[in-house]
């Protein structure tokens, strides 16, 4: 960490030096043009022909003398910048050591010509796989590296979570079209089809939304009906021109009603005996059972959860809640 932070100190003065030096040269620039422009004009007033004035020439001779002085200011400057930009790689050499014996027992079998492609595909594969992209690319590039698999599942992933952050469902749509069959008890289709159809809503109108939800909500209908509805209101009422939603709408506008209805749980857990609440709310198992959402965390064994009233073994997480009204 000590190494990290005195290369960024290092680096933050080359990246300050940088900034304050593209600055002074902009707002110089500027000026000049400024001046050069003021000057043509006033020469464009004159006829053909008409020598300069000796004030127009006095100007002039102080643009030029200002410009040479400048361009020598410059320079000096960038050698400077230069300079300091040099610091920061001898200073990466001077904190960081290059051989490999010093972080890994037997790391010098790295180095053979044998061994070594193979951790520089390692590395290439690790950047890909966390969504670096261009360093992946970079890398590549600059140490030669044999090509390197990008459509491995974690980089599929990581592009997918890039895409969703910046509010785009469609790669993540296209993965999970990739693997229905994996998906079939999982919530995630019907939640990233909602997705594309609200942004579709917000961006190009609730025609578009409507459209695309008749193609792709009715496979879901079965398993998400609170939210389809939700979802399919949501569309005709939450862009920012819609009127007010008409009564009949009201509830499902409802924030609880978007997560997938209003909760009075009358239910009592068979596992723990207690009475269900908001915050240990029934889940209903693949096959059927119910139990509360603590006496399945209290069941799971890691990715695994076996029912305790069947044979039937699931994911924890393909248990979905489910609400009394």
């Amino acid at each position: 960490m000590d190494s990290c932070l005195g290369v960024e100190q290092d680096l933050d003065k080359a990246t300050t030096k940088f900034t304050a030096l593209n600055e002074h040269t902009n707002n110089f620039l500027q000026d000049l043009i400024c001046r050069v422009e003021c000057l043509k004009k006033e020469i464009s007033q004159n006829t053909a022909n008409t020598p300069l004035t000796p004030d127009q020439a006095m100007v002039i001779s102080d643009l030029a003398a200002a410009l040479k002085q400048s361009v020598f200011q410059i320079s000096t400057d960038h050698r400077e910048l230069h300079a300091t930009v040099s610091r920061v790689g001898k200073s990466i050499d001077r904190h960081f050591i290059t051989d490999y014996a010093s972080v890994a027992p037997k790391a010098e079998s790295f180095c053979n010509d044998t061994n070594r492609p193979i951790m520089e595909q390692a590395i290439a594969q690790h950047l890909y796989r966390q969504g670096l992209e261009d360093v992946g690319d970079t890398f590549v590039a600059e140490a030669n590296v044999a090509p390197v698999e990008r459509t491995c599942t974690f980089a599929q992933l990581q592009r997918c979570a890039a895409a969703l952050a910046e509010g785009d469902p469609a790669l993540a749509i296209e993965w999970v079209q990739k693997h229905a069959e994996d998906l079939e008890h999982s919530p995630l289709p019907f939640t990233l089809h909602r997705m594309q159809a609200l942004k579709l809503a917000r961006e190009k109108g609730v025609v578009p939304a409507i459209e695309y939800a008749r193609e792709n909500f009715p496979a879901h209908a079965t398993r998400h009906e609170r939210q389809l509805q939700a979802a399919v209101c949501a569309l005709a009422w939450c862009t920012p021109a819609a009127p007010p939603a008409p009564q009949r709408y009201t509830h499902l506008l409802d924030p609880k009603a978007l997560e997938g209805g209003g909760y009075h749980s009358v239910f009592a857990c068979p596992i723990l005996r207690q009475q269900a609440s908001e915050q240990n709310p029934p889940m209903r198992l693949l096959c059927g059972h119910v139990i509360s959402r603590d006496a399945l965390n209290k069941l799971a064994l890691g990715l695994k959860l076996k029912c305790p009233y069947c044979p039937m073994e699931q994911s924890p997480a393909e248990a979905r809640q489910i609400y009394f009204s």
